[in-house]
């Protein structure tokens, strides 16, 4: 009789602060029979709850909460709290991610490489690329420290899934993979798979490496024989690089003077789909950065600002996105007009260029959670790549 008294008790008084705040903030990702268990069992005392939330900087996003509920009494409750959890950070990140679409392309441009002064397109060109899902490649090739290296930090640190290392495969590893007795160790390329392969100082690639890169970059695997073992490992990467030209700094700045001084082969080159090339900073570049160094000033892009940018990458590659006939067109026209100026183009326009565009511009509209392609995202798309090609 006691324990009932306690029970009902326990029912007709009022939840604490806590309790009733968790409860608020799950009204609207429960239906309306589960918040009532819910609410049953907080008010028996038979679990208990605490509030999270993504914990990201404020010039970045506005930060959501959202209650997590535990039993600490009764343990055959813990599948239902667990499913019930499930439900609450589903619906929760959803909304968040759905807030953020608007704004997230030019976030992550904003996020990636924040202390160095300029290269905005490239940082963008970097943000579309983490949300493609089918190759797009990526090389800044250019003038050393310019920062090209913390471009391919950030992507690196954003990506879900992604890999970062020399050309030169210095851990003995390399590009692909090697063997260790009787175990296979994965490269740079099959540890990226299904993401970002982020590759420092391309232009000392070792030539074992070489045909594992334009398999990964074509193909999405690498091979691997030796020693009688053979061995195919999935490696569908986009890769992101970077390089110096041959004699170290560029000099000229016409098409032909540059690809004499380009450290790759054609066959090399036509896999990019942007390719930039990186020049020391102008008089006035030079002063802002002088500025920002000696006033001390240096942005990091915190954990969870990165951990939430990586997550919401990942929820926006589950995007299956459509172009129509009509902008379909539109990007046949677009590709006319850029043939007419190929001689200023470092490598030549083909097929893999075209399909190239198509997954840029997919790219694009999947950044802001978009499913069919719209005006908006082929204008942001035809903007890079023709910055990409013209280079002035």
């Amino acid at each position: 009789m006691k324990k009932n008294l306690k029970d009902l008790a326990k029912l007709v008084l009022p939840l604490g602060a806590e309790k009733r705040k968790a409860l608020e903030l799950a009204s609207s990702c429960l239906d309306d029979q589960d918040w009532k268990t819910v609410r049953h069992y907080l008010k028996m005392d038979w679990c208990f709850a605490r509030i999270e939330r993504f914990g990201t900087n404020e010039e970045l996003f506005e930060d959501k909460e959202w209650p997590v509920f535990k039993s600490h009494t009764k343990k055959e409750l813990k599948d239902f709290f667990t499913s019930m959890n499930e439900k609450i950070q589903r619906k929760i990140k959803e909304e968040a991610f759905d807030d953020f679409s608007e704004k997230a392309l030019e976030k992550i441009t904003e996020a990636i490489a924040p202390n160095i002064i300029g290269m905005d397109t490239e940082k963008q060109a970097a943000a579309v690329q983490l949300f493609a899902v089918d190759p797009v490649h990526l090389l800044l090739i250019g003038d050393p420290g310019t920062g090209k290296t913390d471009i391919l930090r950030s992507a690196d640190q954003i990506a879900p899934i992604s890999s970062f290392g020399l050309g030169s495969g210095v851990s003995g590893v390399g590009l692909s993979a090697a063997g260790k007795g009787d175990e296979l160790l994965k490269g740079l390329l099959p540890l990226a798979d299904g993401g970002i392969c982020c590759i420092d100082e391309l232009n000392l690639i070792k030539a074992r490496d070489l045909a594992a890169l334009y398999n990964a970059m074509e193909k999405g695997f690498v091979n691997y024989d030796k020693g009688g073992k053979h061995e195919t490992l999935a490696a569908d990467v986009r890769v992101c690089a970077t390089a110096n030209p041959t004699n170290s700094t560029f000099v000229g700045r016409t098409a032909e003077v540059l690809r004499k001084q380009m450290p790759f082969e054609d066959a090399l080159l036509s896999r990019f789909h942007f390719i930039f090339v990186i020049r020391k900073p102008s008089d006035e570049e030079f002063e802002k950065i002088t500025k920002k160094i000696v006033q001390g000033k240096k942005v990091q892009l915190a954990e969870n600002d990165a951990t939430f940018l990586g997550e919401y990458v990942r929820h926006a590659w589950e995007k299956d996105v459509d172009l129509d006939s009509e902008l379909e067109l539109k990007i046949v026209d677009f590709v006319k007009s850029l043939k007419k100026d190929e001689r200023k183009f470092l490598v030549e326009l083909g097929p893999r260029t075209v399909v190239g565009i198509v997954r840029i511009v997919k790219a694009v509209a999947r950044s802001f959670l978009e499913e069919t392609v719209n005006q908006q995202h082929l204008d942001i798309a035809f903007a890079l790549i023709k910055k990409a090609l013209y280079r002035e």
